[in-house]
């Protein structure tokens, strides 16, 4: 234990102890039955109550700011004694620009590529409404050919067949029957006026055979384009339905992952970028006064440098290392403390023990424990860093 340390407790012991001392003179004088003293047969029981050990006054809290990257400084917004909110800017490096410029140009490709991903979006959208479409036009359309065929009279379509071939085989009879008429007579001169009869019989027997298959045909053609109709809806049918549902998942997956990866580049790139650009400000990590602050415009800082220190005067704490394992057992978190600072010694403080590290901490040849102590009143007198003796009862 230190002889400055032992002195500072020798000084608590005297303010606080003569304050005990004279109590039990009190309670003396007033315990003799007959008002005299009995100063001379009766001890005086004088104990020492407290536990005295060595402090310093601390602001509730403190930092000491560094930027995270290096730079040269562009500008610095705060004075030293300035009060500051928490997230208030309180200096800036100057090489920002090229990174404003680099997130410009990340922001641009981004707005393409989304572009890019809507326009796919909404092009697999138009697709799909085409097909759908184009599956009812065609559902209709195997409706109206359905109804057609079963308007078809199929009675009447075999009895005209059924005429059709009778006037077809009569009209083949009769042309075979001129052929051979008109072979009869080959040795005929082609214009003698008896062949030239039988040639012009064969040539109409002919053309009624002719008219008789286009009737033929036509009566069969009728039929047969009614189920070609419906055959051909049907099919279109299937292949509008075949395409509405491959387009109703929506567009490529190939091609929206591509899209998409390339977006969770940009994102993550810009988020750099910004984080980057953000490293260049140093802001307060919370609401206090600005103590102290080495910095100069245009200088460069080294990463991590300490720049500004900031402290939150609204409450006080003192913290003491000086707690032996004998003593600690003796005290306990919530009780009150009763402090004297060594510049203000006719100033007694109070405060409660807020708390007591688990982990000690070697201390000139003693095994110590870090306490925190937070003052119940705080004068104006009172400066960061003073000397603090404390007493804890035990």
């Amino acid at each position: 234990m230190s002889k400055i340390r032992s002195s500072k407790r020798v000084r608590m012991k005297r303010v606080l102890g003569a304050g005990l001392v004279l109590a039990f003179l009190l309670i003396a004088v007033a315990c003799s039955p007959s008002g005299e003293s009995t100063t001379e047969n009766t001890p005086i029981p004088v104990a020492d109550p407290a536990i005295y050990v060595d402090g310093v006054l601390l602001p509730i809290r403190d930092a000491v700011l560094a930027f995270p990257v290096g730079g040269h400084v562009a500008d610095i917004l705060v004075e030293a004694g300035e009060a500051v909110r928490e997230g208030d800017a309180l200096a800036i490096l100057d090489e920002g620009d090229p990174i404003e410029a680099d997130i410009a140009a990340v922001e641009a490709s981004r707005v393409d590529v989304q572009v890019a991903l809507d326009d796919l979006y909404d092009a697999a959208e138009m697709a799909r409404t085409a097909a759908w479409q184009r599956m009812l036009d065609s559902r209709l359309a195997v409706s109206a050919a359905q109804e057609a065929l079963d308007d078809f009279n199929v009675d009447r379509y075999e009895d005209n067949l059924e005429d059709s071939d009778s006037r077809l085989a009569d009209a083949e009879a009769e042309l075979e029957t001129a052929e051979d008429d008109l072979r009869d007579y080959d040795d005929l001169d082609p214009d003698n006026p008896t062949y030239r009869r039988y040639e012009d019989a064969v040539e109409d027997a002919r053309e009624e055979l002719h008219e008789a298959e286009r009737e033929r045909a036509e009566i069969e053609v009728e039929y047969d384009q009614l189920r070609l109709n419906l055959a051909r809806a049907e099919a279109e049918y299937e292949r509008a339905t075949d395409d509405y549902e491959a387009l109703a998942a929506g567009p490529d997956p190939d091609e929206v992952q591509r899209l998409e990866a390339r977006l969770g580049a940009l994102d993550a790139s810009l988020a750099s970028l910004q984080a980057h650009l953000e490293d260049l400000t140093l802001r307060a990590p919370f609401s206090g006064m600005v103590v102290r602050i080495e910095l100069t415009k245009g200088h460069l800082v080294m990463v991590g440098e300490p720049v500004i220190w900031m402290a939150d005067f609204s409450s006080w704490t003192v913290e003491t290392e000086d707690l032996t394992e004998h003593e600690v057992v003796n005290i306990q978190e919530g009780t009150d403390v009763t402090m004297v600072p060594d510049a203000l010694p006719e100033l007694v403080l109070g405060g409660v023990l807020h708390s007591i590290e688990s982990i000690p901490t070697p201390h000139l040849g003693d095994v110590t424990y870090t306490a925190t102590i937070h003052l119940t009143e705080v004068p104006e007198e009172l400066r960061w860093g003073m000397s603090v003796v404390i007493a804890f009862e035990k």
